[in-house]
């Protein structure tokens, strides 16, 4: 947590050290504010300055958001905004958050599936085709949504069943030369 860090910072990181460690509660405060919501978290541009930063190598603020997503799920629809993001890192952050929440809630993470098919499954840039092989197998897809599935994401629909799909998605390797 940032020195002087804002009621917003204090209680994404206290979220996330809830979900990593748990070893203390919630100071009341905070607790009440995850109950209220932060005004400072409604907007996107502060989902964004959570996702700035740092290089290809660094989640920058992504398990805080995760962590605020699963008390917030209603501030899935600013993250799956920032995933079509001008800056590629912020994309590439905010379709890590939605790959990584759609394991515990493909239906909160449903209603956005269209931006894992559209142009960032042909991105110049393996890691965001790597989050988009990820999230696939998970969410639902009607089989018109699949024939107009790009021809690198159409390739993953063509396993024989969904449990070698699912197993195909994560071995990372294969997509980073397949896609």
């Amino acid at each position: 947590m940032p020195r002087r860090g804002t009621a917003a910072q204090r209680l994404v990181w206290h979220l996330a050290h809830r979900e990593h460690c748990g070893c203390r509660p919630i100071p009341a405060g905070s607790a009440a504010m995850a109950t209220a919501g932060p005004p400072a978290l409604r907007s996107v541009r502060s989902l964004r300055a959570m996702l700035l930063g740092g290089d290809r190598r660094s989640i920058a603020g992504s398990n805080g958001v995760l962590a605020m997503l699963r008390v917030h799920p209603e501030r899935v629809a600013g993250v799956a905004a920032l995933a079509e993001d001008a800056d590629w890192l912020v994309s590439l952050r905010a379709l890590d958050v939605l790959e990584n929440l759609v394991h515990e809630h493909a239906d909160w993470v449903d209603p956005y599936r269209h931006l894992f098919i559209g142009p960032l499954a042909d991105s110049e840039t393996w890691e965001v085709r790597l989050q988009v092989v990820r999230a696939l197998p998970y969410l639902h897809w009607t089989r018109q949504e699949r024939s107009g599935f790009s021809p690198s994401c159409a390739v993953l629909f063509s396993a024989p069943s969904r449990k070698s799909l699912l197993k195909a998605s994560q071995d990372s390797s294969v997509f980073m030369y397949q896609i």
